[in-house]
């Protein structure tokens, strides 16, 4: 007679889902994963009284549509893996929506690598994830990739890229 083999360990909780944050907006939708979608505005910057330096003031678009598509890697053509948005039931490849967009401020001319390097010096700041974060500053990119956690990129970019649009941000 043999003992019964151990019981495998439960599944471990799904991650908290990102899609958690909504605006306003979008107070009282339900998202399919984590229920009512919350909205924490406090985390975000007070609105300005007019344009910052650089910047231009856009108005209100009361009807604007939102429309995006794209070819998946996961899935076939008719059932893709994409992202689901707060307003959506599922994630789907084609996504259309009307939003009513407050107004804002935008800056005249994107920002470079070297203001984002400028204010990184200012701030210190550097993202809790670094993964991916300024990679086309990393010596080698795109061709290297080290292996293990990624290491923060140089505080400054290649002279070459000094010019050019900031990215790898998000």
């Amino acid at each position: 007679w043999l003992p019964p083999p151990p019981r495998p360990p439960p599944p471990a909780p799904p991650p908290p889902c990102r899609a958690a944050t909504a605006p306003a907006s979008h107070a009282g939708l339900t998202h399919a994963c984590c229920g009512p979608l919350a909205t924490r505005l406090d985390r975000f910057t007070p609105p300005a009284a007019s344009p910052p330096p650089g910047a231009v003031a856009l108005p209100a678009a009361h009807s604007f549509l939102f429309s995006t598509r794209g070819l998946e890697i996961e899935g076939d053509d008719a059932h893709g893996v994409d992202a689901q948005f707060p307003w959506e039931e599922a994630p789907r490849r084609e996504h259309s929506h009307t939003l009513a967009v407050p107004p804002l401020f935008i800056d005249r001319h994107p920002v470079t690598t070297a203001n984002y390097s400028a204010y990184r010096r200012a701030t210190g700041y550097a993202p809790k994830d670094a993964l991916n974060w300024l990679s086309n500053w990393r010596p080698g990119w795109p061709f290297t990739t080290p292996p293990g956690p990624a290491p923060l990129p140089p505080k400054s970019p290649p002279p070459r890229m000094a010019d050019w649009p900031v990215t790898y941000v998000s």
